[in-house]
């Protein structure tokens, strides 16, 4: 077993050891690149949020301040305000968080002094039970809108329980367990003078959880239960059951959260020879794209140019690629080419128009859409390969999995052509439901980020959301571009990681935001003051945001961003932030603590949230995406595949594998294949079986 490499000094760390005076104001570090200047460089001010008018956050602060006089009918006067004028946007509140106007009123509610509630229902308990006698005792997913309106306005009131029990019936009858969940725990915790049953909401609260797949949460409601009420009975269903044994039978395994990949044993090949190997770039083509490149004065651009690592993804057939533009499909276990869209090799003085039209080559994706009605699709992000359009925004179309065929696309398809007048730029990999795709775009030249819902089937527009305003930085051409958003979903929830400064919790019932949190935006890489892109200038690897979900804890990290945020999804509120390195990524998370990929290899601790070691990888590329097995994680580096004891950190085995003089890459398992992806070719080897991804 090769012993644990020691992480190595920082290059800040050493920069500031050697030099000294007023040479060390001028040193920067960008990208990992030391550069001379000064380090006044404007920051991005990050994303914005859609706030209310100033007229309904003055009449919440009347009403706080109204409450501490105890002068209760000009608070709810001004409490009024603010609830019936409609309100669409946000509301700051403590943290960098923006809540919805409704969710900022229940709290200000749910503070009130007892002598304020008694208050409160004085005023308004007749219009609480006006508004729910009117929905009617039918429970139904077409009452939730009605009946949210009824628990945020009058959750105090004498029938605030009442109205939360039945919104969380109509939730959960419309599949969001955890809304659901929420609203019966908001009664236990918010409403201490409810008549309900204790025992009964947290069983109901309990089912909840199990339907959700949240474990940790799950398992504190038995815990609470079997303390307080063990071997007592509920009614549900029709008949009596014993609480804690209910519970207990539909208790959720204990997994990996949904934004995790599988994590199944993994065994490297004995022998280098693969499966088979597709080839994307030779020796001669990056020679001739650097001589290109030198030619017109460019060439140390070459490396960001010839180094990157294209994207992929496949369903059970089929990998599929989006190689600077051009689509192609291989067969998962031959490696033939199936079909294509353009013209794979790659052109050097194509690639010279590119460079000097501003595109970088960056924001490229693919998403498989295998549908068993549809049949496999596949989506892809992209630039026009046939275009000489300076700026070109970026279009999405869509091609069918077995023949490449254009099924639709962003510039012919009806609702892509006819939404606006001006083309979409799309931003990031689309995410996959069924047969809804959901991806971020902003109009051409504009700023505003917009979700979109699109129908897989023929590229109809389902539903647009506005979700706020992105800051582009200039590229090394001076052009603004818009950062990737990355997507998850968890049950009726879509999270938006802007990767310009903000998390978004989007309600895809109601295509609404139901918070946002912001913070302090990763910097631009690009400083206006310089002619170009220091990160073209050598191979920086460059960390993706992700996200994680433990139970109902959501651990974040931007790209390139110095720092990672944990949320609680319950509240929402922050639970802490911690400086990171900005090069690091998660790449696995459980309830113990996550491991963290960058320039080292790294573990941290929820407790102590310190490193527990870490372990430098030498010479990463540009990407890096690992293949997790119990107890290893395996990177593809440039000496080769690394196996890594997730433990310690310990170089288990280097397999050397068949290419030897690529810059490493990604790594992707798809039952018994090991794929490795570089900036030369596509390489499979054959594992034992036993996973998908």
């Amino acid at each position: 077993m090769v012993g644990r490499i020691s992480a190595i000094l920082r290059i800040s760390a050493l920069v500031t050891g050697c030099v000294c005076g007023s040479a060390l104001a001028q040193i920067r570090i960008i990208n990992g690149v030391v550069v001379n200047g000064s380090d006044d460089t404007p920051k991005s001010p990050g994303f914005s949020v859609r706030k209310e008018p100033q007229a309904i956050v003055d009449a919440l602060d009347d009403f706080d301040r109204y409450c501490g006089k105890e002068a209760w009918e000009k608070a709810f006067a001004s409490l009024a305000i603010a609830s019936d004028a409609n309100p669409t946007g946000l509301i700051p509140a403590k943290d960098g968080f923006y809540l919805p106007t409704r969710l900022r009123v229940r709290q200000a509610l749910c503070a009130l002094i007892p002598a304020g509630r008694a208050a409160y229902r004085l005023f308004n308990d007749a219009k609480a039970k006006q508004a729910l006698d009117a929905i009617g005792p039918a429970v139904n997913a077409g009452q939730i809108s009605a009946l949210r309106k009824i628990a945020d306005q009058y959750f105090i009131s004498s029938v605030g329980d009442q109205a939360n029990d039945r919104l969380g019936d109509a939730l959960f009858e419309s599949g969001d367990f955890a809304a659901a969940a929420a609203c019966w725990g908001a009664i236990l915790t918010d409403y201490p003078d409810s008549s309900m049953s204790p025992l009964r909401l947290m069983t109901k609260r309990g089912i909840a959880l199990a339907r959700a797949g949240d474990e940790p949460a799950f398992a504190q409601v038995l815990a609470s239960v079997r303390d307080r009420y063990a071997g007592q009975i509920v009614h549900l269903g029709g008949k009596d059951v014993i609480a804690t044994d209910y519970l207990a039978a539909i208790a959720p395994a204990r997994a990996a959260a949904p934004s995790e990949p599988a994590v199944t044993s993994l065994e490297l090949p004995s022998e280098p020879t693969p499966a088979w190997q597709f080839p994307l770039m030779d020796d001669a083509t990056r020679q001739q794209i650097e001589q290109q490149l030198n030619n017109i004065g460019w060439g140390a651009m070459a490396q960001g140019v010839i180094g990157g690592v294209a994207p992929i993804d496949f369903d059970a057939r089929r990998i599929y690629i989006n190689f600077m533009s051009a689509c192609m499909a291989l067969d998962l276990r031959t490696g033939k080419l199936l079909w294509r869209s353009d013209k794979i090799s790659v052109d050097p003085q194509r690639v010279q128009q590119q460079v000097m039209q501003g595109q970088d080559f960056t924001g490229d994706a693919v998403a498989a859409a295998p549908d068993p009605v549809l049949g496999d699709r596949v989506l892809f992000v992209r630039r026009n390969p046939q275009s000489n359009v300076y700026n070109e925004p970026k279009q999405l179309i869509c091609l069918a999995g077995d023949t490449g065929k254009m099924l639709w696309s962003s510039e012919n398809s009806g609702f892509l052509s006819a939404v606006l007048s001006t083309k979409w730029d799309f931003s990031g990999t689309p995410l996959v439901v069924g047969q809804t795709a959901y991806v971020v775009a902003h109009a051409q030249q504009q700023q505003d980020a917009t979700l979109l819902a699109i129908s897989i089937k023929d590229g109809r527009q389902l539903w647009t959301m506005e979700l706020g305003t992105t800051t582009g930085t200039p590229n090394f051409r001076g052009m603004i571009t818009s950062p990737e958003a990355v997507l998850m979903m968890r049950g009726s929830k879509l999270y938006v990681l802007t990767n310009n400064g903000a998390l978004l919790a989007v309600d895809l019932p109601s295509h609404t935001l139901d918070w946002a949190f912001t913070y302090e935006p990763t910097g631009s890489s690009y400083d206006p003051r310089f002619g170009f892109n220091p990160s073209m200038m050598a191979m920086i690897t460059h960390s993706p945001g992700a996200m994680r979900i433990i139970g109902s804890t959501m651990l974040l990290k931007e790209a390139d961003n110095p720092a990672m945020y944990a949320v609680d999804l319950n509240g929402p509120s922050l639970l802490w932030r911690r400086p990171m390195d900005a090069s690091a990524a998660i790449v696995h998370a459980d309830e113990h603590g996550a491991l963290l990929l960058g320039e080292d290899l790294s573990y941290m601790d929820w407790g102590s949230r310190q490193l527990q070691w870490s372990a430098h990888l030498p010479g990463l590329g540009s990407a890096v995406r690992p293949v997790l097995s119990p107890g290893h994680i395996d990177l593809f580096l440039p000496r080769g595949i690394f196996d890594m004891d997730t433990g310690d950190g310990d170089t288990l085995r280097i397999f050397r594998g068949y290419e030897h003089d690529s810059s490493g890459g990604t790594l992707w398992r798809s039952g018994d294949r090991l794929i490795a992806v570089s900036n030369r070719s596509i390489t499979a080897y054959a594992v034992s079986t036993g996973a998908t991804r």
